[in-house]
């Protein structure tokens, strides 16, 4: 019996090694060939059970109730972030054809961005600021703290062609260009499942100030236009307004005039 169990075992052995000639291995081994197809095909068949039982489950019912209100909560977070991120990719999409309108002359440092910097420092008039400009920074500076930017805030230690109303521009270069490489924090639900976090306001806060820096530009490009135009007060009342008092507050929100064009 001991005899024949070896020459079936032999036999067996043979067939696999005429087998494993035909797949040679980096490491100097040999697998046969319908042993790596088994294995494949199981493995296929394995993850596609998994995958068919996890969305039953996902239609059915969760994890713990932690678990599940994180998964709620992620799920919010992340539609309301990616709505923001997709204002700022179009604000700012609308900031570079305003400088290549405009085609700023060359800067102490090459790019756009450096450009439109210095452009705002040399053109745009000092008295002429957009209105709540300095709030908007001040709120955005005191985000990125919050959220652990440092390397954004490292730009509020910009270069001396960058003038103060040319700052916030300057600054969320660093936001646009984490977004278009991918690195870009994806927030999290707080410690207590809510759908908060920093980057909602931070992402809207960097999106006003681009629109501002157009507003910014214009401004110095058009630091000599006289013309007037007609704006609603706050009673209702139709006034004249020089171009850039006009421009200055044209972003304010006052819901109770209709007739207000507004920015946001």
């Amino acid at each position: 019996m001991k005899a024949n169990r070896n020459a079936k075992r032999d036999a067996v052995n043979h067939k696999t090694r005429v087998a494993a000639r035909k797949v040679p291995r980096p490491h100097g081994r040999a697998v046969p060939v319908a042993r790596c197809r088994r294995v494949v095909d199981g493995c296929i068949r394995d993850c596609q059970r998994t995958l068919r039982r996890y969305s039953i489950q996902r239609r059915s019912y969760g994890y713990c109730r932690w678990g599940d209100e994180f998964d709620i909560a992620r799920e919010t977070l992340l539609q309301q972030y990616v709505t923001e991120l997709t204002r700022f990719t179009y604000c700012w999409a609308s900031l570079e054809c305003a400088i290549e309108a405009i085609n700023p002359p060359a800067a102490p440092r090459k790019g756009k961005i450096n450009r439109a910097c210095y452009y705002i420092q040399r053109h745009s008039p000092d008295d002429k600021g957009v209105l709540h400009y300095w709030d908007v920074l001040h709120d955005f500076r005191q985000l990125l703290s919050s959220a652990g930017e440092d390397k954004v805030l490292q730009r509020f230690r910009a270069p001396s062609f960058v003038s103060a109303r040319s700052l916030g521009l300057y600054v969320i270069y660093a936001i646009r260009n984490q977004l278009a490489h991918g690195a870009l924090y994806v927030p999290l639900p707080d410690e207590d499942n809510r759908p908060q976090s920093h980057y909602l306001p931070l992402t809207e806060l960097a999106t006003r100030i681009a629109l501002m820096s157009i507003q910014h530009l214009l401004a110095g490009a058009h630091v000599s236009y006289t013309h007037t135009w007609e704006a609603l007060s706050d009673d209702g009342d139709e006034l004249e307004h020089e171009f850039h008092q006009f421009l200055a507050s044209l972003h304010i929100n006052r819901p109770e005039n209709d007739g207000q064009l507004r920015l946001l």
